[in-house]
């Protein structure tokens, strides 16, 4: 049962002479994770000659297979993690293993369930259809050539050039000509120090293309030595993917840097602080803070009293912090069941003394968040190099520092309860308030998948108002995409006007030229109110079809 398994997607050991069938006899790898030195090799072990330098962080494993896995993860890792992924989907998202991998879907069932087997349906009347005349279901090509070009010199920034050429049938790829062209690319690549950079493709000369580009900048403090990528995902507009791993290609990237910095941000040990500030008149502009009250709110019909909770700690850092986002802070509530906020704030550097600076990171309160007492859950800081540092803080336990606490007093609007969407069907003739979906192809004559897509529901808060609205559509593929619906109050601290009543949304998104023919549906909606209570909602039902012994 393991060999069939292994040779569903051809996986092979690559440390190692020894065949696979050495390896069906032991127990599962060990799940340990190793504390000491980078998490990724790059070759060195099995290629001291740096001929080819390469990432695994596979515990040994390859596939031969780069298409037929329902994540970049189960292709990336080992047969066991292949495995696991796969029966996740097989129970919660079918259609996509049945599309990715059907021999895997009937393996599982067959083996593993004894027949059993699950469906998904979306409620129907939140489903729509998306035309498209001339689909492309062939996976984008594998890469035939990898070019890196880094400009700048030692001690200099360096800017960084990579294109990749993927193998099509035609000698020209171009637009719908292209079917194993890919409309974009995704890799991370790694230092031998084990900093990292995202890296993302685009076409070169059009939506889709056998040839994609891209650039960015890595400082002059950055690791020196060889940089490569652990997975290249290649995608087409249809949601097609490619996983292809370094045993699939040639790369070699050196990056030049005498001047490395290779040594992460510190966090001072008890530096931490936490301050509660004094009620804070603010003044609002259609929900959003403009400005201060110094004398207070009274007679000011556009004032909102505030408070802010601050997290400062010093940090030692030997070269330079990143210009933004360089420290953040995820602030916990006493209550458990309170979802966290996290927040990014400002380094501020000092020049006396042993301290190279300081983190400040502000979470803003208004009167609905709720009492009690509020800490650090843990930082993490990141400087120019890309090196990057977390501590985790927690009461009670010996080996992690404790936050110091504050206690936000009890307000008198306190809001516990989540925003409140209104799910029923618009078919039904005895309610206005329903939610619905409307498509429309943009090119009716000759469909090619771009079509606009209209949701409209209706929502309420109980006090603070609605906040951040979020939707996830499915195509017949099962592949699932995430959006966001914008509104008027979704980054206003306030809501403007009546959080209480019911209020008519709307929010259009448009599928992409090259999207999948077919049933699509919304599976899900998450409303965010201003005190952070969240409210998830499930437009999905599971079958289950157990087979039955007929005597």
């Amino acid at each position: 049962m393991k060999k069939e398994w292994l040779q569903l997607s051809q996986w092979y050991r690559v440390d190692s002479d020894e065949s696979v069938d050495d390896y069906l006899s032991l127990p599962p790898y060990s799940s340990e994770v190793v504390e000491s030195g980078p998490r990724h090799s790059h070759g060195t072990e099995y290629n001291p000659d740096l001929e080819n330098i390469s990432v695994d962080a596979s515990d040994g494993w390859s596939a031969v297979k780069t298409t037929n896995f329902v994540s970049g993860y189960a292709q990336l890792k080992n047969p066991n993690e292949d495995m696991a992924e796969s029966i996740s989907y097989f129970l919660n998202n079918p259609d996509k293993l049945r599309s990715r991998a059907p021999q895997k879907y009937e393996f599982i069932r067959n083996r593993i369930m004894g027949g059993i087997f699950y469906l998904q349906s979306i409620r129907d009347d939140l489903t729509f259809e998306v035309l498209n005349l001339h689909p492309d279901y062939i996976y984008p090509g594998k890469i035939k050539q990898i070019e890196v070009t880094v400009n700048g010199e030692a001690g200099q920034s360096k800017r960084v050039t990579i294109d990749l050429r993927l193998h099509t049938t035609k000698s020209t790829c171009q637009l719908d000509k292209c079917l194993e062209g890919a409309s974009s690319a995704f890799t991370r690549i790694f230092s031998q120090g084990d900093t990292y950079k995202d890296v993302y493709f685009r076409p070169v000369g059009g939506r889709i293309s056998d040839h994609l580009q891209a650039s960015f900048t890595l400082p002059e403090t950055a690791k020196n030595g060889w940089w490569a990528p652990e997975q290249i995902t290649i995608t087409d507009p249809l949601g097609n993917e490619r996983y292809q791993r370094s045993t699939d290609y040639g790369w070699q990237m050196f990056i030049n840097n005498p001047g490395e910095d290779t040594v992460a941000p510190q966090y001072i040990d008890e530096s931490m602080m936490l301050e509660l500030s004094d009620p804070i008149a603010a003044k609002i502009s259609l929900g959003k803070r403009v400005g201060t009250y110094p004398e207070g709110c009274i007679g000011q019909a556009d004032c909102r009293e505030i408070r802010t909770i601050t997290a400062q700690w010093d940090v030692d850092e030997d070269v330079g912090m990143r210009e933004d986002f360089a420290c953040f802070s995820r602030f916990a509530n006493q209550d458990y069941s309170v979802y966290s906020a996290d927040e990014y704030g400002e380094f501020t550097q000092q020049v006396n003394g042993e301290i190279d600076g300081r983190c400040s990171v502000q979470l803003v309160t208004t009167e609905y968040y709720r009492s009690g007492k509020y800490s650090v859950a843990q930082i993490v800081m990141q400087d120019r190099a890309l090196n990057r540092q977390s501590e985790r803080f927690a009461k009670g336990n010996s080996e992690l520092e404790a936050s110091p606490e504050k206690s936000l007093p009890i307000g008198a609007n306190v809001d516990t309860e989540a925003p409140e969407l209104n799910i029923s069907n618009c078919n039904a003739p005895d309610d206005s308030r329903c939610i619905k979906v409307v498509a429309t192809p943009t090119n009716p004559d000759q469909p090619n998948g771009e079509t606009k897509v209209t949701i409209t529901y209706w929502a309420k808060d109980d006090k603070s108002g609605l906040g951040t609205v979020s939707y996830k559509l499915r195509n017949p593929q099962g592949d699932e995409y995430l959006y966001y619906a914008y509104h008027d109050n979704m980054d206003t601290l306030f809501f403007n006007g009546d959080p209480t009543a019911w209020k008519e949304y709307t929010t259009t998104q448009t599928l992409p030229v090259g999207s999948a023919p077919g049933k699509w549906g919304v599976i899900s909606m998450t409303l965010l109110d201003k005190a952070g209570n969240k409210a998830e909602y499930d437009f999905t039902d599971t079958v289950i079809f157990e087979p039955i012994e007929v005597k």
